[in-house]
């Protein structure tokens, strides 16, 4: 990011990779059939892809240079902007995404928003939830974005283990809630970071 971006030193020259991993997925293809169930997901990332998308634009359409040079850079021709979002998996059960780090907590809560209603139909019409264990993993620009995506995985397989575990201890309700109220505030306080950086660029001094 330019110097003139006030952005928290925190986020700058760092990199994030959110994972995400179906759960359950080789149970719903089983109800609803495997061309089924491709077909509904397929339209569902379709959707997903272009919430992304539309995200992304919003944010470079804002007035103000920090918004634009967050969401976007420049090409080495400087004639054309290119989006600060690279997509590395997308088929089968995974998908990985590689943004900067001061986007990390958005996305994540944007892309949880996107998700939360989706389901597939069985051949009978019922519907299942489809439902997804993901992680963020935050490090400087020049790691080896192979050794994230190792990390990520790795975060994403200890959270669906720990939720089976709370599961079958007949705690998991209470210990998930208890975790989405943390990751809430954890949240709430980099989103108010992230806009104190913003105001201190749109009120210079």
């Amino acid at each position: 990011v330019p110097p003139h971006c006030n952005l928290p030193v925190s986020p700058r020259s760092k990199i994030a990779v959110f994972y995400a991993d179906g759960n359950g997925f080789g149970a719903l293809r089983k109800v609803a059939g495997i061309k089924s169930f491709s077909e509904q997901l397929a339209i569902l990332r379709k959707g997903l892809l272009r919430s992304i998308l539309d995200w992304y634009k919003a944010g470079i359409k804002q007035d103000g240079a920090l918004l634009t040079e967050a969401f976007s850079i420049l090409d080495a021709g400087e004639q054309k902007r290119a989006l600060r979002f690279e997509t590395l998996m997308w088929g089968g059960d995974e998908l990985l995404f590689v943004l900067p780090a001061w986007l990390a907590v958005p996305f994540a809560k944007g892309f949880f928003e996107v998700i939360k209603d989706w389901a597939i139909k069985d051949a009978n019409g019922k519907s299942h939830r489809i439902t997804h264990a993901a992680s963020v993993v935050i490090a400087h620009h020049k790691t080896p974005v192979r050794q994230l995506k190792q990390v990520a995985k790795r975060a994403a397989d200890l959270a669906k283990d720990a939720d089976a575990a709370m599961r079958q201890r007949g705690s998991g309700g209470v210990g998930h809630r208890r975790h989405r109220h943390g990751v809430g505030h954890a949240q709430r306080r980099q989103d108010a970071t992230l806009q104190t950086g913003l105001e201190r660029h749109s009120h210079p001094g």
